[in-house]
């Protein structure tokens, strides 16, 4: 097929926000660099400069219609139900030639009409995290029934939740809706692959392509100068944890990333210790408000950018994840990155070499390890080094942007 500039719309949750928000904003810029023609639909329009397409839901909230199928969702545990800018979206997807879709969670998007977006057009979809293999929540943690048809959910309220349990039957009808589309899924790491096998899902087998970066604007530089231009403290060690909804994030354990920095502190032979929270914190005990700096949520990359190169060691204390985003942005700026041992993230960060692995909320090893890499003469700089050679290897935008392309043109054959 002719290698011709394609029509491509970006569907997902917002324009702004965490991993996944920020992987698609990503290709959707890197696609359009290429010539493409690149849009962008969303549940929610965050950015201020922002060109993306907002769907029109309020009749959800403001009609007899909207409010009573509110309550049917809410009366049986089925998601998504009633969201009528979807209708909108299927018309303005007429002339695209992919749909590439990203989450469609997040209460924007209704589920049974991804059919009618398949229907006629190339349509692929990112695995961000496990939700088209459970019954409703984004990753099941230490729940094993979601591999086994889910029903007698223990844990309602995990995000997304749900009031009554019909996991079972929103299981079910999930994997009818994906073999129904005929869509190609994309899977960001091997782990996700086997937990599509594990669930027994039909259809085409996703394709393994890692998350990418750009490696010109995430790349090493003077710690000195980013600590000044950030308002940091000069002396000391700093440890950066990186969440949307910060220490709150439900699935980012920042009560274990908390009690590892009370150890920390409490390390009194050692050089000053500060933790710097991107995403939000809520109100922290009297003893840390000196040791933590929370600038909140950061969207613009170069000043994502330079607290990277501020600090010495990333943390990422996930208690479920499947391809962060934030390990490989810090080992693409030359951090070592002390993470847990879940999901897809040792395919990241590799045990001893790109930073260390511990177990999920062990804050005693996480503690020791982040400790580890600011003492050890030298380590943090062997570590950052390797870390930054494995990012060049494996996360370079450019040849993901390469890979997903050929996903694209191959469901247009």
């Amino acid at each position: 097929m002719e290698k011709r500039p394609l029509r491509i719309a970006m569907v997902g949750s917002a324009d702004v926000g965490g991993g996944a928000e920020r992987v698609a904003q990503r290709l959707r810029d890197a696609l359009i660099a290429r010539g493409h023609d690149c849009r962008s639909f969303v549940g929610v329009r965050r950015g201020p400069a922002s060109d993306a397409t907002e769907l029109d839901n309020r009749a959800r909230r403001r009609s007899l219609l909207g409010w009573s199928m509110v309550a049917l969702e809410r009366a049986t545990g089925l998601q998504y139900l009633y969201y009528p800018g979807t209708r909108d979206l299927i018309r303005a997807l007429r002339g695209f030639d992919v749909v590439h879709l990203h989450n469609l969670h997040g209460g924007y998007f209704e589920l049974w009409r991804l059919p009618a977006i398949c229907r006629g057009r190339a349509v692929v979809m990112t695995l961000h995290d496990c939700f088209w293999l459970t019954g409703h929540c984004a990753y099941p943690v230490d729940c094993p029934r979601w591999a086994h048809g889910c029903g007698l959910c223990p844990d309602l309220d995990r995000y997304p939740s749900i009031r009554r349990d019909s996991s079972r039957f929103n299981r079910s009808s999930r994997r009818d809706l994906l073999r129904r589309s005929g869509i190609l899924c994309h899977a960001p790491s091997r782990w996700m692959l086997e937990q599509w096998h594990l669930a027994g899902m039909a259809g085409r087998e996703p394709v393994v392509i890692p998350q990418g970066m750009d490696l010109e604007l995430f790349a090493p530089g003077d710690k000195k100068a980013a600590r000044a231009e950030r308002g940091l403290p000069q002396d000391g060690h700093i440890v950066i944890f990186s969440a949307q909804g910060g220490l709150s994030s439900p699935y980012k354990d920042g009560a274990t990333v908390i009690s590892a920095l009370h150890r920390l502190l409490a390390r009194r032979d050692r050089s000053p210790l500060h933790l710097v929270v991107l995403g939000g914190v809520d109100e922290l005990p009297a003893d840390l408000r000196g040791s933590i700096v929370a600038p909140g949520f950061v969207v613009e990359e170069k000043t994502l950018v330079q607290y990277y190169r501020a600090a010495d060691v990333l943390v990422h204390a996930a208690r479920a994840d499947n391809a962060p985003l934030v390990p490989v942005e810090a080992m693409a700026c030359g951090l070592p990155v002390v993470a847990t041992a879940v999901g897809g993230i040792p395919e990241v960060v590799i045990e001893g070499l790109t930073g260390f692995l511990v177990p999920a909320a062990d804050a005693e090893l996480l503690a020791a390890r982040v400790a580890a890499v600011c003492d050890i003469a030298g380590l943090a700089e062997r570590m950052g080094a390797e870390a930054r050679r494995r990012a060049q290897s494996s996360h370079d935008l450019n040849a993901v942007v390469d890979a997903v392309l050929e996903l694209y043109r191959a469901q247009l054959a």
